[in-house]
């Protein structure tokens, strides 16, 4: 990607799960810290390796993992054993949501080059996700967002008190972005929830397009209110796109 001069100074907001990281990828560093986490309660019964298979498979297959490893350790745990499994259930949904992601969790390809492009050319760039503070936070910081983001540029909605389901976080993005003569760009997967407020206050909207590997494919038809300006196949893709746009 070359430099380019954006006209008018842009705002670059991203989404973060399925956009700039698989969610799946941090599903499945959640089972392995679960497997560490409870193999020591369910020996003999059952090992961290079945607990990590059971709970990924499920994941893959858009099954409930929480009811896959509850169906392993119901078949696996002797008789009367429901007050210990429900504990090891409740345990293991706390594990998958503080964990720390090991390095299986990444940034997909060419994210890394794309965010390079728009910070060389000073472009302001931020997050808007939905999710929980600890979970987005670890997130962020596994993939080294948190260090070239800055702080106040990263929404989560339950720092926020309100998520993508209504326009409060985009109009914070906004009051963030540097002024009225800011465009603010939104690039993200979903369209049942990412587009329809900022394409309502006049935002350019950039679908990434889903893959089987994202966690909510395929997604459901939406109308047009819903649907982003433009798809593009991945981020690089899209920040090219939004290079000839804007220079």
């Amino acid at each position: 990607m070359t430099d380019f001069t954006p006209t008018p100074t842009l705002a670059v907001w991203f989404d973060l799960d399925d956009t700039l990281a698989y969610e799946l990828d941090f599903c499945k560093s959640g089972f392995r810290a679960v497997a560490k986490g409870i193999s020591d309660e369910t020996a003999p019964y059952c090992s961290a390796e079945d607990i990590e298979l059971v709970m990924s498979s499920a994941a893959e297959m858009k099954m409930n993992h929480y009811d896959a490893l509850q169906g392993l350790l119901e078949c696996s745990f002797p008789e009367n054993s429901d007050g210990l499994i429900s504990k090891l259930i409740a345990k293991s949904v706390q594990i998958c949501r503080n964990h720390l992601p090991d390095d299986g969790y990444r940034l997909k390809e060419g994210v890394t080059e794309a965010l390079k492009t728009l910070t060389d050319n000073k472009v302001t760039i931020g997050i808007i996700t939905d999710g929980r503070s600890v979970t987005q936070r670890n997130k962020l910081h596994a993939l080294g967002l948190d260090s070239i983001i800055d702080p106040k540029r990263i929404l989560i909605s339950e720092e926020i008190g309100s998520g993508k389901e209504d326009e409060q976080i985009f109009r914070i993005a906004e009051s963030l972005s540097g002024g009225e003569s800011v465009s603010n760009v939104y690039i993200a997967d979903n369209p049942s929830k990412d587009f329809y407020h900022p394409n309502r206050l006049d935002w350019t909207t950039i679908m990434i397009a889903p893959d089987r590997r994202n966690i909510h494919f395929p997604y459901p038809s939406v109308d047009a209110a819903y649907e982003a300006h433009r798809k593009c196949n991945n981020v690089a893709e899209a920040i090219t796109d939004l290079i000839l746009h804007n220079s």
